[in-house]
């Protein structure tokens, strides 16, 4: 897991990804009067799950309310172009990964009032230590969540990014430290999006 076959440069303003430059990206959908609409992303943790984030799924969508047709789906071939991404280790502790350069990557929004993106882009951000994000929201950012964003300029997560993980290279291999949750504006400068810790929630 989280070793893509393909790599690149890390794009640190921000844009297109390459093909196959993140193997385990998902993008969940929902069929709505007969309309494919682009729910949330996610990412590939096993052959047969998808890791996104709870509101994705629950949020006045009945996801929850299966019926007699609903199967598993069948295990994935990995490939060049799909492979897992890495969990962080047990014992792995926020302060670890706070003031790394982190990426997110989806197909949200690129701009507040856009359309979603038809191409995978990912942009890399710094971790912050809550303590400095807990001002920008009117609830605490408590311990099973960190704060993720650029300190000057664009680069916060994308609007409709939620779902997506936040992944950093770790000892040679990408893992998978959060799942974008919130924010109170996203891509907007100066404000930190949400992401919950994903050893906090599995």
């Amino acid at each position: 897991c989280g070793r893509p076959a393909f790599s690149a440069l890390r794009i640190t303003g921000g844009g297109e990804s390459l093909p196959g430059r993140w193997p385990w990206m998902a993008a969940t959908f929902m069929n709505i009067g007969g309309i494919e609409e682009y729910i949330c992303g996610g990412s590939l943790i096993g052959p047969r799950h998808i890791l996104t984030a709870a509101h994705c799924t629950i949020m006045n969508r009945n996801i929850s309310k299966f019926n007699s047709g609903s199967s598993i789906h069948e295990e994935v071939e990995r490939s060049h172009y799909v492979m897992p991404l890495c969990l962080p280790p047990p014992s792995a502790r926020f302060e670890t990964f706070a003031h790394m350069k982190a990426t997110v990557a989806g197909w949200g929004q690129t701009s507040h009032d856009g359309g979603i993106s038809a191409v995978l882009r990912e942009v890399q951000i710094p971790v912050w230590l809550n303590d400095d994000c807990n001002p920008y929201y009117s609830v605490l950012i408590n311990s099973s969540f960190v704060c993720a964003g650029q300190k000057e300029g664009r680069g916060s997560s994308y609007i409709g990014d939620s779902g997506g993980p936040l992944m950093l290279e770790y000892d040679g291999r990408w893992i998978q430290i959060g799942i974008v949750s919130f924010g109170r504006i996203f891509n907007y400068p100066y404000v930190p999006g949400v992401i919950a810790i994903a050893n906090s929630i599995l």
